[in-house]
């Protein structure tokens, strides 16, 4: 559930791979980039995505994991306006993301506005798929991750129960309960099928070009 943005294709004179607000994660990227000799390849930029000029980066693929629930309600169409003026025509967008999926559009609840994501809202799977066509998206395929995520929550729960008394002070017992309450009711909302996790690939307009089928994707 992290706010990640993910970026790949080519600016006009150098590649770039990644984009993001965090300057520990930039100083982190930037190390592993060099460890693994990929200087000159792949680049990571601290920016936010909206200030993109997409007079200079147009990218083939963009990629977005847990984003945009982040983004708020209100700024949904902001957040796809921007992807779709960075695509090239044809390009790709991966879109990884938490789904509401009642009929009802609905705002996240208190307790976690509160004490877990504030200004975070969870997009409702109608709203979602009735936004792409406003901006030139058109729907390729769509995954469910719904029990894979509800596995990863158990570990995570699991994990930080088995480690919870390692934590330092100022994590007092409210805070663990807390935290422990939270991984274990979103475990419970991606079981019942009220949340799911999505992974939608989209194309900017119409691309002819692709594979018939979707079973590159899953070749090594």
């Amino acid at each position: 559930m992290g706010r990640t943005h993910y970026l790949r294709g080519k600016k006009i004179r150098r590649p770039c791979d990644r984009i993001t607000l965090s300057e520990e994660q930039y100083k982190a990227e930037k190390d592993r980039i060099h460890h693994e000799g990929l200087d000159g390849q792949v680049n990571v930029i601290l920016e936010n995505y909206l200030d993109l000029d997409s007079d200079n980066y147009q990218f083939d693929k963009i990629i977005s994991i847990g984003m945009a629930e982040h983004v708020g309600k209100k700024y949904l169409p902001l957040y796809f306006n921007k992807v779709s003026s960075l695509l090239k025509p044809g390009g790709l967008f991966l879109l990884h993301f938490i789904i509401n999926m009642n009929a009802q559009e609905k705002k996240t609840k208190n307790w976690i506005a509160k004490y877990i994501f504030p200004g975070g809202y969870i997009p409702g799977i109608r709203e979602t798929v009735n936004i792409f066509p406003m901006f030139g998206m058109r729907m390729i395929g769509f995954e469910s991750l719904r029990r894979h995520y509800a596995r990863t929550l158990h570990l995570w729960a699991e994990s930080f129960n088995a480690h919870k008394d390692k934590l330092p002070a100022r994590y007092d017992e409210k805070f663990k309960r807390l935290w422990d309450i939270y991984l274990r009711g979103c475990e419970s909302g991606f079981r019942t099928g009220v949340l799911d996790v999505g992974q939608f690939i989209l194309s900017k307009g119409i691309n002819n070009n692709l594979p018939m089928t979707m079973e590159s994707i899953y070749k090594d």
